[in-house]
């Protein structure tokens, strides 16, 4: 049975007018994942000559224990946001003489050739055939058992917290900050986890018996997996899941108060919440409010201005950028209902106005801890705020309709490209070259400050002028309306 699901699998992808259009790029990827996995078999085989040199007098598998616990931390966070469920047609299956146990098995097996899981084979096996020079063959044997039951573990772990998503999002943010938080205190020595690292993974080393707890861990995880998976194949489970979505859908009647725009702008929270690709915008936009970890800890940064202005940009700016250059695409599905509902372009473009203007000032508050390292940090994000609301989101709202392609808002947006086009790379420039067009003359004479100053008010007079920009897109877009609506209704 499992054979025959996957015979089904492969039919569906192969006879999909998607492969075959993508066929040519399907093949160049392939041969970019051959030279990639190439490059990390190479890494594995030098691995230890390199740790040998940069930490010498330490052997190479004590500085690797003493941060594995980094590795499986970023390891589950990167699964989590960019693996994507192990999902097929289950609901039509769901009537036939077929266990459900089958099928869950089916699933979770599907998600162990995923390159998550090929790619670290290609450094740990070799590390570990390496380790043979150092070490008995014993120990290596012992050490790539532990590798590939954690890496397991993190596999099915991600896979049941990215369920749980939808029922529990308070554990998965609680896990999330607790491992931040780590990382903090790490960071500023006041919690030294590899320590803790190396003496853990050592230990399983030189006590065999202790390598039961990862095996143990790793069927845990599948356990866990297993149930929630055979629970969500239940049509009443998932009928009961779709009465939680209408009856969420109550709690945004405060924003449909607001008019037409507020019924547009609780359609377009909806939209996002709701699909893969939208729901990764955001959590992309939410890991660049951290960019400034890489750099303001470190003086140099903190003191260049021009780093200071690109990072706060990009910081309060990201989501800006990365949902705005889709701006018409992701209602392309539905850009025929537009037209004909009675709605004014001008109420079309104040919702996703009023969406940029939440989401950059709410980003701007949350990079406020940031004056730690100096408060014209806090000033400059400031001023950057008002930049990307006042001149930057009318400017991509502008480019934006040049980019009538529907997404497919089920995909995931990893190694996606659906959609983008010139486009995307040419709205990138004015948004990135007009604040240093502004910025630069003040910073060459030595006063930075009224730079500052300048983007603020440059912002604030758009942002006041909000009206007037959002006529003349009202107005732009009723010229090409027409050839964007056809441009929808052409195929993939």
């Amino acid at each position: 049975m499992i054979g025959k699901l996957s015979s089904l699998r492969w039919k569906e992808t192969w006879r999909t007018s998607v492969w075959q259009q993508n066929l040519i790029v399907n093949i160049i990827l392939g041969f970019f994942m051959v030279y990639m996995m190439a490059n990390l078999l190479l890494v594995g085989f030098f691995l230890d000559d390199m740790l040998i040199k940069v930490v010498p007098n330490t052997s190479p598998m004590a500085v690797v224990n003493r941060y594995l616990i980094y590795y499986f931390g970023i390891d589950l966070i990167l699964r989590f946001y960019f693996q994507n469920m192990p999902l097929i047609s289950v609901q039509p299956l769901l009537h036939l003489p077929i266990r459900k146990n089958r099928l869950v098995t089916y699933l979770l097996n599907k998600t162990l050739p995923h390159p998550n899981n090929l790619a670290p084979l290609f450094i740990i096996i070799p590390f570990a055939l390496e380790w043979e020079d150092y070490a008995p063959a014993s120990e290596s044997i012992i050490w790539l058992v532990m590798m590939l039951a954690l890496t397991l573990t993190s596999n099915f772990f991600s896979i049941g917290l990215k369920k749980q998503m939808g029922a529990k999002n308070k554990t998965a943010a609680i896990l999330g900050a607790a491992f931040l938080l780590s990382l903090i205190l790490d960071y500023f020595g006041l919690f030294d986890l590899s320590v803790y690292s190396e003496i853990i993974f050592s230990a399983v080393i030189d006590n065999p018996l202790l390598l039961a707890v990862p095996i143990l861990i790793a069927i845990g995880a599948y356990s866990w997996c297993f149930r929630l998976f055979r629970q969500a194949l239940s049509l009443d489970h998932m009928e009961i899941k779709s009465q939680k979505a209408s009856a969420e859908s109550n709690q945004i009647q405060a924003i449909r108060r607001l008019g037409t725009w507020g019924e547009l702008l609780a359609l377009e929270l909806k939209l996002i919440w709701r699909n893969k690709r939208t729901k990764s915008v955001i959590w992309m936009s939410a890991f660049f409010l951290l960019y400034g970890l890489i750099f303001f800890p470190q003086q140099s940064y903190v003191d260049n201005d021009f780093m200071i202005i690109l990072v706060v940009m990009l910081m309060n700016g990201m989501f800006l950028l990365n949902y705005g250059q889709f701006l018409l695409g992701w209602q392309g599905n539905h850009f025929d209902a537009l037209l004909a509902n009675n709605i004014r372009f001008k109420t079309y473009y104040k919702a996703k106005f009023m969406l940029f203007l939440t989401v950059t000032a709410v980003s701007f508050v949350l990079t406020l801890p940031y004056g730690y390292f100096g408060m014209h940090l806090v000033w400059a994000s400031f001023a950057m705020m008002l930049f990307n609301i006042g001149v930057n989101s009318f400017v991509i709202m502008f480019f934006g309709s040049f980019n009538p392609k529907r997404i497919d808002l089920s995909q995931s947006s990893v190694m996606n490209w659906q959609g983008v086009g010139a486009s995307q790379f040419l709205v990138s420039i004015p948004i990135m070259v007009l604040p240093f067009v502004i910025y630069t003359p003040f910073a060459l004479f030595g006063t930075p400050e009224m730079g500052y100053i300048a983007l603020g008010v440059t912002g604030a007079i758009g942002l006041a002028l909000h009206n007037v920009w959002l006529n003349l897109l009202e107005k732009w877009l009723q010229i090409r309306k027409y050839d964007i609506a056809e441009r929808f209704r052409q195929p993939d």
